[in-house]
């Protein structure tokens, strides 16, 4: 099932006879495994064709100075080694888990988060400071949220319009376990943000539903706040699709990580409803494949749960993360992808690469969330409420997807890359115009 993309946009991509200079604060910029990276080097490859230079200011093992297509990229040395470096369109490597003890020190020393050394000795180096007082725009990406602290200092010293990527909330629905259950924290995390965003010349979230958590709190900052999702790929690789076999057993495949991503997803919760699904559908045989880094406490109950799905002829395998392109080929040679979400506010990234690979989408999420609305009204989704899940159709939608394509699968035109890159150009271009943004008309 091949989804048919949209008519051709209006070309962003023309290079402006005005361009700009962009610092972009991007820590893990050489770490192809971290999926945070692809939203970071889509806006610095959306400002490159839109005429602007960029500079991208990131961590690594050495510090170091390199000319890019687009620019050129600071390296600065992480002082306490938490950044590994995979720089390569092959690179798989993914953020080195701290020992307890520096998980220990930074909870209770480093606020916002352990990235806070890197960023002060960034703060100091002459390549950064260079690059900044040249800069028209900082942009920095978050998490970590040291990013933004960086870029706020330097927003300070050169008077510099910054803007603010928060691809997951910082306050809301907060990842970080100690902000959870610290009032302390809270606090300090808070007066911190506050500052930060209230210097902003404008905030970009992921979801609608982050956008209305942030207003509440900030309703001050409402005019600053704009949605830009994730995209899918314009131009995808090369990919060989497995056709749809009507008779043979399903391949369903779930990429990427789990709770260790998001802790409120729960495996025991996703391998009990995909149990019920599979047995629902009468589903004789098949195979489910999780693909991607996996913590040990969720691959030991995987393996405690191979014998239920083995009494019903299925098999679970494990498969090691890949890299992007490759991942991109596995959702298309398969025959249902899954998607879990417990968020209210997140969508995954891995839900745009899920539609563009075109094949069916079990997608579990809360009723009311982003991931809800946003696969609201496309035949290629079939959504699950987790709470009270219905099987009833279910059977007919996977029937229907072996057989022939899905009707109806266009692919959403504001989840496309030129879209989206089009509004992100649009709004770089405003901040040279603070009065816009202050008037609330940065789209």
């Amino acid at each position: 099932m091949q989804p048919h993309r949209p008519a051709d946009l209006p070309d962003f991509t023309r290079r402006s006879s005005v361009m700009g200079s962009a610092l972009f604060i991007c820590p893990h910029w050489h770490q192809f495994g971290n999926v945070g990276v692809l939203r970071a080097r889509r806006m610095v490859r959306w400002m490159h064709e839109a005429g602007w230079t960029v500079t991208v200011v990131c961590a690594g093992s050495r510090s170091r100075l390199e000319r890019a297509d687009f620019g050129s990229v600071i390296t600065r040395k992480d002082p306490l080694g938490i950044f590994t470096e995979n720089d390569g369109p092959h690179g798989s490597a993914a953020l080195r888990r701290p020992n307890r003890f520096r998980r220990l020190l930074a909870y209770a020393l480093l606020t916002p988060d352990l990235q806070l050394p890197w960023a002060l000795a960034c703060r100091w180096s002459t390549d950064v400071q260079k690059a900044a007082a040249n800069s028209q725009v900082i942009l920095s990406s978050s998490p970590p949220e040291s990013a933004h602290v960086l870029a706020g200092w330097l927003h300070q010293q050169h008077d510099v319009p910054h803007i603010i990527d928060l691809r997951d909330g910082w306050l809301d629905e907060p990842m970080k376990p100690l902000l959870k259950s610290s009032s302390l924290q809270q606090i300090r995390e808070k007066r911190l943000e506050k500052r930060l965003l209230t210097a902003a010349s404008a905030i970009l979230v992921t979801s609608h539903e982050w956008k209305s958590l942030l207003r509440k709190r900030y309703p001050q900052l409402s005019h600053r706040i704009q949605v830009l999702t994730n995209a899918y790929p314009d131009h995808p690789p090369v990919i060989r699709t497995r056709q749809p076999v009507p008779d043979a057993p399903l391949r369903v495949l779930h990429a990427g990580r789990i709770s260790s991503s998001r802790p409120e997803r729960n495996p025991q919760e996703l391998l009990s409803l995909l149990f019920q699904a599979f047995t629902s559908v009468h589903e004789s045989s098949g195979s489910l494949i999780f693909l991607g880094s996996m913590e040990h406490e969720e691959v030991d109950f995987i393996r405690s749960r191979e014998a239920d799905f083995s009494a019903r002829g299925w098999t679970i395998t494990r498969e090691s993360q890949v890299s992007h392109a490759r991942a991109l080929e596995r959702m298309a040679a398969t025959d249902l992808l899954i998607l879990y979400s417990a968020s209210q506010a997140s969508i995954p990234a891995k839900f745009f690469d899920y539609l563009h690979a075109g094949k069916p989408i079990l997608c579990i999420c809360p009723p009311g969330s982003a991931v809800w609305h946003a696969s609201e009204d496309l035949a290629q989704v079939y959504r699950l409420n987790p709470e009270q899940p219905d099987f009833t159709q279910l059977k007919d939608f996977i029937v229907s997807s072996k057989k022939s394509p899905l009707p109806g699968t266009a692919l959403p035109v504001h989840f496309s890359d030129r879209h989206l890159g089009r509004r992100f150009i649009d709004l770089l271009n405003q901040t040279r115009n603070p009065e816009i943004i202050t008037r609330g008309k940065a789209y």
